[in-house]
């Protein structure tokens, strides 16, 4: 399952988005009063040695689809697991068996801080920072302007 591309024209004139957010293919086709978007908090960069974190960094930053692929393979194939993602389905629904396809197809879903953070930087993960979370309203309200959004689930802090 692939994200529509239909608002990506919209999004390209967006000071500070760094990755395109996930857009289910049946989300414009909701009733305005039925459209959900998730905000994400944090993208987290995991080098296998510290001397490969900038490349990593860097990587992750020129790949706009990042967090469409992050929704494509943890959120609906379950390729990998996310211990904050995967409660997305048990906290919206009481069980995390649900047809993920069919909620991914009607969902938008935005990653709110738009700076890669390490995630083993001095023995735990990196925290945002003030600044990452100014930017991020910043961007948060283009987001909206453009997917209209009825509700939003902010997961993180």
């Amino acid at each position: 399952m692939t994200s529509s591309t239909q608002f990506d024209k919209s999004f390209g004139s967006i000071e500070g988005l760094v990755w395109l957010p996930w857009v289910g293919e049946k989300l414009a086709g909701r009733p305005d009063t039925k459209r959900l978007l998730v905000a994400g908090e944090t993208h987290y960069a995991k080098p296998d040695s510290p001397d490969k974190l900038a490349k990593v960094i860097q990587d992750h930053i020129d790949y706009k689809d990042y967090t469409r692929d992050v929704v494509s393979e943890c959120l609906i194939d379950q390729d990998w697991p996310n211990r904050t993602l995967d409660t997305l389905p048990k906290l919206l629904f009481g069980t995390a068996d649900i047809d993920r396809e069919h909620l991914w197809a009607d969902t938008a879903y935005y990653n709110f801080v738009q700076r890669m953070m390490h995630y083993n930087r001095e023995g735990q993960p990196e925290r945002p920072i003030w600044d990452d979370f100014l930017t991020g309203w910043k961007v948060f309200v283009e987001i909206i302007r453009v997917l209209r959004p009825s509700h939003c689930l902010f997961i993180g802090v």
